[in-house]
């Protein structure tokens, strides 16, 4: 370890101890040692500790929550976008299940179009759920899309994985979402993602328009905690799903979700 890593190390740790002695309770301190280990960032550590000892709903105040879908009231169209192998067309089907045994009428969209069996994932769960599968591969394609899936009370739109390191078919897509009149864009992330590798994700997803985030693979984590650090972005948290059953192993992300999830992993490492 040079000697600059050697400076911010002790540097990081006087900041951890600082915020640690800052809390009433050697209890509350507990509570945010064990949010230590499961990857909160310490000064949201130190800001939720107290509720997290309580079992009371964490960074309820702290994060913003989006609202529940409810396409009896609003026709919605949604956008699902995310990095490669992040669940997004998995999501969109977990989605369109729910619904329709809601006795709500779905409809998806796809701009996954270029890349080699982009449709054929989502094509498949069309077919199970007996849902139309509208692809949209230019700009001339969405408005006889949209007139196809105007009876629909969910439009789901799948698109191509999203990366940082092609530009080029960014802009494309981002072209694409641009045409069609998209009530809310979700960001699917990985809960076992890097968490830097997440926050550049997010931070380039808010540029291009995406106000929501959704979690995936909930069950492929040892670390939780980088969830609440991720949404400190201001993205909104909505959906999560945590295995691939559909419609199963899906559901609303809310802070009482968070903390059962924060207590369920920290009674783990307990015990292990």
């Amino acid at each position: 370890m040079s000697q600059l890593e050697r400076i911010v190390d002790g540097l990081g740790r006087q900041e951890l101890e600082g915020l640690r002695a800052s809390l009433p309770n050697p209890r509350t301190q507990q509570g945010f040692d064990a949010l230590i280990k499961l990857g909160v960032a310490p000064h949201f550590a130190s800001d939720i500790a107290e509720d997290f000892v309580n079992n009371a709903p964490v960074a309820e105040e702290l994060l913003t929550w989006g609202s529940i879908l409810n396409p009896k009231k609003k026709r919605e169209i949604i956008l699902l976008t995310g990095p490669s192998g992040c669940g997004k067309t998995t999501l969109a089907a977990k989605l369109a299940a729910h619904f329709l045994l809601n006795d709500i009428s779905v409809a998806f969209l796809s701009t996954d179009t270029e890349r080699i069996g982009g449709l054929n994932g989502l094509q498949t769960y069309a077919t199970s759920l007996g849902v139309p599968l509208i692809p949209v591969a230019r700009e001339s394609d969405i408005e006889p899309a949209l007139r196809k899936v105007k009876s629909a009370q969910l439009v789901l739109v799948d698109t191509e994985s999203c990366s940082r390191n092609q530009p080029v078919k960014l802009q494309k897509q981002f072209a694409l979402w641009n045409g069609i009149p998209c009530s809310r864009r979700f960001i699917v992330l990985p809960a076992n993602m890097d968490e830097a590798d997440g926050m550049e994700t997010l931070l380039k997803a808010q540029e291009m328009g995406v106000n929501e985030m959704a979690f995936s693979k909930l069950d492929e984590t040892s670390y939780p905690g980088k969830l609440i650090n991720w949404a400190a972005t201001g993205l909104a948290i909505s959906y999560c799903s945590f295995g691939p059953e559909i419609p199963d192993q899906m559901g609303w992300l809310s802070a009482k979700a968070i903390t059962a999830l924060l207590d369920s992993h920290t009674k783990t490492k307990e015990s292990s």
